[in-house]
């Protein structure tokens, strides 16, 4: 049974000036809505751009993590670098690259907070996560030196107003009273133009959902997975070297440490013609403590008929600013390259853990359990804990 809306034009027969009786909340459902003003719905429309510009950022970086494009994986050429040659930066980037579970969980969650931003009812919840989320990654940036540092302590500062509408009742929450239903302006006041742009958000969180998964499809139908080891993939130790020693040892080029990845050197410079091997990173540490970072490229199979062959180019040196793997042609800064190119070619003979190298010289090497130690220790609930 429904309770009838009194009749605004009827007049009282009682002519004692009494007090209206109070009004029941079925007839206040009848009751006409106040007129949004023109000041409000400008403001609302800002709030909603400002909505739609924090979410997009935070899809931005957070599918980025997600598909571990941003900090990518480690490899096998990294464990040459020591930690005193790194940058801040530098170890951050191998922290997260170590841990790819934690750098899906950070994507994730910034998804996340682009996802709840898109709806009015779940903005406030967005809001409040995009400010942790923006805070972490802006300390983050700071303690390590991340160049970023003004775009994530920006999204916090914006997450945080976006938030002001919803500060009042979320004080009211944690003092302990009571919080009413929030009852906002519409940024879009027309109610016929509502039923339409209503169905913005879940269409904005489809494209927002298919379009990353769609770009990585292509991606990697195009380059490949990281999975793609060659049998050379590891550290090696090279123990013997057919060219003679330099009389300087700070001027000794020989080669000490040979680290082949099994990542592909992935990119528009580093992609092969149809029939030619996927060029990886590998990292050379030379005796006179020189890194050198470049591709090598294994053609055939060890064990096979002919023994197979290595191409390795060798054309970043660590020192300075060297941003090491970025090749200048796939966006990295040719001044941090140095102009001399190290260019080899050797056959392969792989027994074990036992490595020979031939051509103009001769490299005998042993694999470097040490040196692998990173990427071999593993994950186990219980047992002796190591930390070194």
């Amino acid at each position: 049974m429904g309770i009838a809306c009194r009749n605004r034009g009827m007049t009282s027969t009682n002519t004692d000036a009494i007090s209206p009786p109070p009004t029941t909340p079925a007839e206040a459902e009848c009751a006409e809505p106040a007129r949004q003003s023109r000041w409000v719905t400008t403001a609302w429309c800002a709030h909603w751009f400002l909505r739609m510009f924090v979410a997009g950022y935070f899809f931005i970086y957070g599918w980025s993590k997600v598909f571990l494009l941003q900090m990518g994986t480690i490899d096998y050429p990294e464990s040459l670098i020591t930690v005193g040659e790194k940058s801040p930066m530098g170890i951050l980037w191998t922290w997260m690259g170590y841990s790819p579970t934690i750098q899906f969980a950070a994507g994730a969650i910034e998804v996340l907070v682009g996802l709840l931003l898109l709806w009015r009812r779940t903005a406030a919840l967005g809001a409040l996560a995009g400010l942790g989320a923006g805070f972490s990654v802006w300390l983050l940036n700071m303690t390590y030196d991340v160049p970023v540092k003004g775009l994530s302590g920006m999204l916090a500062v914006l997450s945080a107003v976006i938030l002001i509408p919803w500060i009042p009742r979320v004080f009211r929450f944690l003092i302990g009273a009571p919080v009413n239903r929030a009852v906002l302006p519409n940024a879009v006041p027309p109610e016929k133009l509502r039923r339409v742009t209503r169905f913005f958000p879940a269409l904005a969180a489809v494209c927002a959902i298919a379009l990353p998964f769609a770009t990585q499809s292509m991606a990697l139908s195009d380059y490949g997975t990281e999975d793609e080891a060659t049998p050379l993939a590891g550290v090696w130790r090279v123990h013997t070297d057919s060219r003679g020693p330099a009389e300087n040892l700070a001027e000794d080029s020989r080669w000490s440490q040979i680290a082949f990845g099994r990542r592909p050197a992935t990119g528009p410079s580093t992609s092969s013609p149809d029939g030619e091997p996927q060029p990886q990173v590998v990292s050379v540490r030379e005796v006179d403590g020189t890194l050198w970072i470049g591709t090598y490229s294994l053609r055939g199979e060890p064990g096979g008929d002919a023994d197979p062959t290595v191409d390795v180019t060798l054309d970043a040196k660590l020192g300075g600013d060297t941003n090491l793997g970025q090749n200048p042609d796939d966006g990295g800064d040719a001044e941090s390259h140095d102009s001399e190119v190290v260019e080899e070619s050797f056959t392969v003979s792989l027994g074990g853990d036992e490595l020979t190298l031939g051509g103009d010289r001769t490299l005998h090497a042993t694999r470097d359990t040490e040196g692998e130690y990173l990427f071999d220790k593993g994950f186990s609930w219980s047992g002796k804990p190591v930390n070194r």
